[in-house]
């Protein structure tokens, strides 16, 4: 097998590795999410900054950190209809446009391309922070 063949085929088992790694973290932090309580908000009001509180990052094997941002779609009981896993670099980083991730899970929910999950007030009182 050519060498660049080899290598680029090492490179799709790899991130495929990495990817199935995430889905399992992100499914136990949507179990987390989904069960959470009035304790989860108040330690979720207890930190600050610009990071994440601890355990809500997924860090690949090689050091690359992602955070799970929530698309709900802003309705009183709202409803999760998706999760970005964005790559978080160090230093200064903007805020993501909440009403543009409103519209996407609520076209995502209007069009039945996904059923959502009604989140408990816990969390979705943290996202809307």
């Amino acid at each position: 097998m050519h060498a660049g063949r080899l290598a680029a085929l090492q490179n799709a088992l790899d991130v495929i590795g990495a990817f199935a790694e995430m889905q399992r973290w992100l499914h136990g932090f949507l179990e987390d999410e989904l069960a959470a309580g009035a304790s989860r908000t108040q330690q979720a009001a207890a930190f600050s900054g610009a990071a994440s509180p601890p355990g809500r990052r997924f860090v690949a094997e090689d050091g690359r950190r992602f955070e799970p941002l929530l698309l709900n779609d802003g309705e009183p009981r709202q409803t999760l209809a998706a999760v970005l896993m964005q790559h978080v670099a160090t230093g200064t980083r903007r805020l993501p446009n909440r009403q543009l991730f409103k519209q996407i899970a609520a076209q995502l929910l209007e069009h039945r391309d996904v059923s959502g999950a009604v989140l408990p007030e816990a969390a979705y009182t943290e996202t809307q922070g």
